[in-house]
C-alpha cells in the first residue's frame, strides 16, 4: 500500500530516537513526552520555541508566526482518532482491491491453461 509503505521505517526511526534520548524503546510514555519537552526547552531558545495544544486552534500558531488567522478556514483536525480510523480503512480497502485485481487477472490468465 503506497500510502503506508514508509510508516514502519518512520516508527523504527522514532524508536531509535527514544532509545538514544530517553532510554525507552516503546511505547512512549508521559514521562518520555515530559522529558522531550524539557530537552526542547534546553536546546531551543525561549523566543523561538512554541509549545501549544492543537486544541487551541489557529490563534497561538498564527501569533507565533506573526500571521493573521485564516478567516473561514477551520483548523485542520486530521490526526484525531476518527480521521486515523478513516484513513486506515481507506488504505486497507485500497490494498485489498489491488490484491483482488491481481488475483482476478491471474485467474483469467490461467483459464486457457486449465481448459487445454
Amino acid at each position: 500500500m503506497a500510502g503506508m509503505r514508509h510508516f514502519v521505517g518512520y516508527i523504527g526511526v522514532l524508536r531509535n530516537q527514544w532509545v538514544h534520548l530517553y532510554g525507552e524503546r516503546d511505547p512512549p510514555t508521559r514521562q518520555t513526552y515530559d522529558r522531550h519537552v524539557a530537552w526542547l526547552k534546553e536546546i531551543v531558545p525561549e523566543e523561538r520555541l512554541l509549545l501549544f495544544d492543537v486544541k487551541e486552534g489557529w490563534s497561538p500558531l498564527c501569533k507565533a508566526l506573526d500571521k493573521p488567522e485564516p478567516e473561514g478556514i477551520p483548523f485542520p483536525r486530521i490526526n484525531d482518532g476518527e480521521a486515523i480510523d478513516k484513513f486506515a480503512k481507506k488504505m486497507v480497502k485500497r490494498g485489498l482491491l489491488r490484491w483482488l485485481l491481481v488475483l482476478v487477472t491471474l485467474g483469467l490468465a490461467l483459464i486457457p491453461f486449465i481448459y487445454v
